[in-house]
């Protein structure tokens, strides 16, 4: 009797342990931060953050994600939300790209905005998604 309990103590501290652990198969992905900005390095690092662009200028943003235990997909795209003369909520074309993130990394993203568009803020919306979507 006292193997028995003393095997399903052992048990119940073994199963605790596993619980307080990290799961790899249970994803808590993440985007900790995002940056945009007029210029990005290789690393992910902008030095000029800002929502407000002109023609000619490059859009750039670092989703950072973290906690990725596997891969997930971030989708970027870029809209108006404040130019002269544009429709908030425009979407730039040709501004929706897609990438695979494997493990905790930054996702960079840079777009140059047409010669077409006004100065004014632009607004970019990061998704992250598992393998299931």
């Amino acid at each position: 009797m006292k193997d028995n309990l003393t095997g399903f103590l052992s048990l119940c501290l073994i199963v605790v342990a596993a619980l307080a652990c990290d799961n790899p198969f249970i994803t808590t992905a993440n985007i900790s931060s995002l940056k945009t900005g007029k210029d990005a390095n290789d690393s992910g690092e902008i030095k000029q953050e800002t929502s407000d662009f002109k023609s000619c200028d490059t859009v750039y943003a670092v989703a950072q994600i973290s906690n990725n235990g596997g891969k997930v997909k971030v989708k970027f795209e870029t809209f108006i939300d404040d130019a002269r003369g544009r429709e908030p909520g425009e979407t730039i074309k040709g501004s929706q790209i897609n990438l695979e993130v494997d493990g905790d990394r930054p996702a960079i993203y840079n777009l140059p905005v047409p010669e077409s568009f006004p100065k004014g803020r632009y607004k970019i919306v990061v998704e992250m998604r598992n393998e299931k979507g």
